[in-house]
């Protein structure tokens, strides 16, 4: 733990969400002008008068400080970000961080593979033709054909080059 590591708190926010019964608390980071999640975790709802208690301490848990002066009210939408948070166990948090990567790379890589068997029905079961594939889907034709001719036990490194394509086309 490295809490000796000075840092302001600038650019980190915590988004809380109230579920019927949990807590799901999140930190982002600020890159320009998105936030991006860097973890994420819940915990069982408090009674409303333990509420700055709980999450206080379950921040402290996961590696961070939360500020100690008045905190905002909840939004209308019911979420409450608490601004500038302090990390201090960054082993924690880059644990924390690696993990949340890893459930989305895995999550984003089961819809791509539901997304490639539906290229690969509406070409077959559908009767679409490769071009007509290739100008919904937005690739080339032969993308699309490779795409219906490859094993669809496809790795993350063609997910990945997928990603990083479609990311500088932004």
């Amino acid at each position: 733990m490295t809490e000796t590591v000075e840092h302001d708190g600038v650019g980190w926010r915590m988004v809380i969400a109230e579920g019927r019964d949990h807590l799901t608390l999140t930190i982002e980071q600020q890159l320009d002008h998105d936030w991006l999640p860097t973890q994420r975790w819940h915990e069982p709802a408090p009674e409303p008068r333990h509420r700055k208690q709980a999450i206080t301490e379950s921040a402290r848990a996961h590696g961070w400080i939360t500020p100690a002066e008045r905190w905002p009210r909840t939004r209308k939408d019911g979420t409450l970000i608490l601004e500038d948070l302090f990390p201090y166990d960054w082993e924690r948090i880059l644990r924390d961080a690696t993990r949340l990567r890893e459930e989305a790379l895995a999550h984003a890589a089961q819809i791509d593979r539901a997304w490639r068997l539906t290229i690969n029905a509406a070409g077959t079961t559908g009767g679409m033709r490769i071009h007509e594939l290739a100008e919904i889907s937005g690739r080339g034709r032969h993308a699309i054909y490779r795409m219906r001719t490859d094993d669809l036990g496809a790795d993350d490194t063609a997910l990945l080059t997928e990603i990083r394509t479609v990311k500088d086309h932004a």
